[in-house]
């Protein structure tokens, strides 16, 4: 058994140090540094967000930190939702402030002050916007770098628009870019629209997006929610009609965080370290000199002269170069996640050859193939003709792509079960697929005595509607009562 399936918490806390990508020891608990690769790597994956909001006609926006009491005050829910977590500043150096402010722990609060200035009339609708920022929530629990922090990296969307129905057709919209996400991530999720109780602060709906990790809990990857005109009325935000008559704006919200990171290193990481997907990786190939005294320097000009023809064809292309070993280096990319290395040495150079070895080249369960390949090493190396370099560069990445997010669909796959009694759901791990009544009181004994939280009811898009995924009738899993609402539960973080 590996160490990830050994030991999943103690392994990710090490995979993520050894990765370079945080440092944990700042001294603020759940306040970590994010290092270079670490910040390659999610500012990869803010390329992605922001190329989607550009395709879908949101603008960017920055909106301040601090947020004064007096408009967090405004929505009721949402300070019953947040009140306990916020961060207060009361003093500017030593004056007391005469309205505490907060540290925005999502940007509602902030935004909607300024949204009822901008938006005036019909034809500002509708009114979408963006920002990627850091919020702040006074987390109470054991914090875990990426999942539980108090300082977020944190993506939100807000939009406003005329009517119910076109807020609807936003939500649709928000769930084909989660979508797009999880096809560059290799990302499986399931969607859930959350219980009353679970949804977020000031929401008509929520709808959730789970990933399913390897200790077999569930992860909110990301969130969609519906508004309908709750924060619109007491912050006043309306627009007049053509025929001059003035209404409430009806918004929704789509966020998504550093948990992204937290689930990539999960899921797709192994004993060797992280597995990135080739869209997000920092260096998508790394050349490696295989280096001998007598033919360095003309080794050397092959691969630099590698790195420019990848480079020129769009890829993240890096010449390995540091005075290490080649087993060291090859250590050290496997760690990072690089999804393809090239090596290059005298041999290679007088057969116009170069060698490519993808990440997982080394598991045993899987088979490396290449059709520009003249014959494959052990290990999973193929020896490519130099000229086919780019086209053998771009099958391979491809393929290592697919073979991620087969995995990770076998994973979600193998370990979404159906449970029928309280008793099941507690000795059961996974998304577990159930029915529920109704009613209060089960759902508390539900995740009282089956230690499981209500994730909620699966949803999936078919055409412009959300629909449920399932329509079967069971049993009820605490009172055994006939139901028609299929559940999924899980253990969460």
């Amino acid at each position: 058994m590996s160490e990830k399936d050994e030991d999943f918490s103690g392994w990710y806390n090490t995979i993520i140090e050894e990765a370079g990508l945080i440092d944990k020891r700042y001294p603020i608990k759940g306040m970590d540094t994010w290092l270079p690769y670490g910040l390659k790597l999610r500012n990869l994956i803010d390329d992605i967000i922001d190329d989607e909001m550009e395709r879908t006609n949101h603008d960017e926006y920055e909106f301040p930190l601090l947020i004064p009491q007096t408009e967090f005050q405004k929505e009721a829910d949402h300070i019953e939702g947040f009140g306990a977590e916020v961060f207060w500043v009361t003093h500017g150096g030593e004056t007391e402030f005469d309205i505490p402010l907060l540290l925005r722990p999502t940007s509602e609060t902030a935004m909607y002050p300024l949204f009822k200035l901008w938006i005036r009339s019909h034809t500002d609708l509708p009114f979408k916007t963006y920002q990627t920022v850091n919020t702040f929530r006074y987390e109470t629990k054991q914090t875990r770098s990426f999942i539980r922090v108090r300082e977020i990296h944190f993506f939100e969307a807000h939009t406003a628009h005329a009517t119910y129905e076109d807020a609807e057709a936003q939500i649709i919209e928000d769930l084909d870019i989660l979508e797009r996400m999880s096809d560059s991530l290799c990302m499986p999720f399931v969607l859930c629209k959350r219980p009353e109780w679970d949804k977020f602060a000031g929401a008509h709906y929520t709808i959730g997006a789970d990933v399913l990790m390897p200790d077999l809990r569930a992860l909110q990857l990301a969130s969609v929610h519906h508004y309908k005109t709750n924060f619109a009325e007491p912050y006043e935000i309306e627009y007049e009609d053509e025929e001059g008559d003035f209404h409430h704006v009806h918004q929704t919200t789509y966020g998504m965080s550093e948990r992204m990171i937290g689930a990539i290193v999960g899921v797709h990481g192994d004993d060797q370290g992280l597995r990135l997907p080739p869209e997000i990786a920092p260096q998508q190939v790394v050349i490696v000199p295989v280096i001998f005294d007598e033919a360095s320097e003309d080794v050397l000009e092959a691969c630099a002269s590698a790195k420019e023809t990848l480079t020129d064809a769009g890829f993240r292309a890096h010449v390995d170069d540091r005075d290490e070993t080649a087993g060291f280096k090859y250590n050290d990319l496997e760690q990072k996640g690089v999804p393809l290395r090239v090596e290059i040495g005298p041999r290679d150079l007088e057969n116009d050859n170069a060698v490519l070895v993808p990440r997982d080249a080394r598991q045993d369960d899987v088979t490396i193939e290449s059709q520009h390949a003249v014959k494959t090493l052990g290990g999973g190396k193929l020896v490519i003709p130099q000229a086919d370099l780019v086209d053998a560069v771009e099958e391979q990445l491809e393929a290592l792509k697919t073979r991620m997010r087969q995995a990770a669909d076998a994973l979600l796959e193998e370990n979404l079960l159906t449970v029928k009694t309280i008793e099941e759901a507690k000795e059961s791990m996974g998304v577990l697929r159930t029915w529920w009544c109704g009613d209060d009181t089960c759902a508390e004994t539900i995740e009282e005595e089956g230690n499981k939280a209500v994730l909620g009811f699966p949803r999936t898009v078919e055409g412009d509607e959300l629909v449920p995924v399932d329509k079967t009738t069971g049993s009820c899993v605490a009172c055994q009562s006939e139901t028609d609402q299929v559940i999924y539960m899980a253990k969460t973080y």
